[in-house]
């Protein structure tokens, strides 16, 4: 009889044969490995084998929690730091995601490859490449991230309020607010910082310290106080 070429990895065949043998693969008991999830979902949805699609996506929900990110809070998602899935396995996995409209589980797949670096989500071959529009989700990402983090270390500052035995409030006040813009810009700006010559020594947040000797006794108490307790 004539062979139909169906244009489909070799290795994801495999897998899908594997699955039709394998009498516990129904059963939600049996974990599934990421590469044994994803070649089951693309090819359960092309050839719309709905028992295997949604077996392979409970699985898959398990590595990418679709309901939102606040699975990561508390390390509530079991296999956050369990499982170790390298970069081009998560590549992969935002390509299958796509094709087969599996969108929710997309914001977490992000989110775990927002650990590595630009270059290693850059092609490598044919197969393991992110699209353009995915790329520059995954720069902005990365971005709003680290932004986040960063402004998570300069809090006491951004969070500074005038005490109540200060001598010059006003100056205070002003200068609080003005140092907290000085900090955001600094964080926003810090990376073009190792490439120039404005050094961190030359920056805003830097001039308006130096301006600081000029206000009244400032609430230096009250920002020791805050960094003490961060």
């Amino acid at each position: 009889c004539p062979v139909i070429r169906t244009h489909d990895s070799a290795h994801e065949l495999a897998q899908l044969l594997k699955a039709c043998y394998d009498l516990y693969f129904p059963q939600e008991a049996k974990n599934i490995s990421l590469d044994y999830a994803l070649s089951i979902l693309r090819l359960s949805t092309k050839y719309h084998m709905r028992a295997f699609r949604r077996r392979s996506f409970d699985e898959l929900k398990k590595y990418f929690p679709s309901d939102s990110l606040a699975s990561v809070v508390g390390y509530k998602c079991k296999y956050w730091h369990g499982v170790k899935s390298p970069n081009l396995e998560l590549i992969r996995a935002v390509s299958i995601a796509r094709e087969s409209g599996a969108l929710e589980l997309l914001p977490f797949i992000f989110a775990r490859l927002c650990n590595f670096s630009l270059e290693e989500a850059f092609v490598v071959d044919a197969s393991t490449s992110l699209e353009r529009e995915d790329l520059q989700r995954l720069a902005i990402g990365r971005e709003r991230v680290r932004f986040a983090a960063q402004g998570r270390l300069f809090a006491f500052i951004l969070a500074a309020r005038v005490s109540d035995g200060c001598t010059n409030p006003g100056g205070c006040k002003k200068m609080m607010t003005d140092l907290a813009e000085s900090v955001g810009f600094t964080l926003r700006m810090l990376p073009f910082f190792l490439n120039g010559e404005y050094g961190i020594l030359k920056s805003d947040l830097c001039r308006k310290k130096r301006e600081a000797r000029w206000y009244g006794t400032l609430c230096l108490d009250i920002l020791a106080w805050e960094a003490g307790r961060t």
